[in-house]
């Protein structure tokens, strides 16, 4: 079996849809992580599925690889406290998982950073709905069209593909770049 081909074409269908991402976005993306870090203030992480594993990749990252003495990030992946997870799901709703831990965490200055394909999840949609209601900024990576958080997030970093796997692919692919920038900017190493 050659996967050359497959190969090849996954890698365009990448390319293309990053020759279309917007530059600027991913600026303004950058400067309010960096700005919500150096205040001191929490970054609260979410997603489902990928988008829920590469929630908590990119707080492994960015707690390991961005602590300095001039930025010691608070960030935390709502997804990862498991026994919350199901407690919410059981006892409120699914819909609630990520909107719950925000009305219980949220403090002026921090940021809600979502993660979504298809920018449809109504736990997504909560938690940006929550974000905005406690007067805090929120942060969209999303794929496909955007889907309704495209229009509700106050950054959004919008991947043109509708192929889950590489809007999942992006995800850690626009965090480590920003990651990889904010090292750079310090002058820290990279890690």
């Amino acid at each position: 079996m050659n996967v050359r081909p497959a190969l090849d074409r996954y890698l365009d269908g990448l390319r293309d849809a990053f020759d279309n991402l917007d530059s600027d976005v991913l600026e303004t993306a950058a400067a309010a992580l960096v700005d919500t870090m150096k205040s001191g203030a929490t970054i609260y992480v979410c997603g489902n599925g990928g988008s829920g594993a590469n929630a908590s990749h990119i707080v492994v990252d960015y707690l390991k690889c961005l602590r300095s003495d001039v930025v010691r990030p608070r960030i935390f992946a709502l997804i990862d406290n498991g026994p919350t997870v199901t407690a919410i799901s059981n006892d409120i709703d699914y819909d609630s998982i990520f909107a719950y831990q925000l009305e219980n965490h949220l403090r002026p200055g921090d940021l809600v950073w979502c993660l979504t394909g298809s920018g449809n999840s109504p736990n997504i949609l909560r938690a940006l709905e929550t974000a905005r209601a406690c007067g805090n900024r929120s942060l969209l990576f999303c794929g496909y069209d955007g889907g309704k958080a495209k229009g509700m997030a106050d950054i959004a970093v919008h991947f043109p593909s509708h192929d889950m796997q590489k809007c999942e692919d992006s995800q850690m692919v626009i965090a480590n770049v920003i990651m990889q920038e904010v090292l750079r900017r310090g002058g820290l190493e990279n890690c």
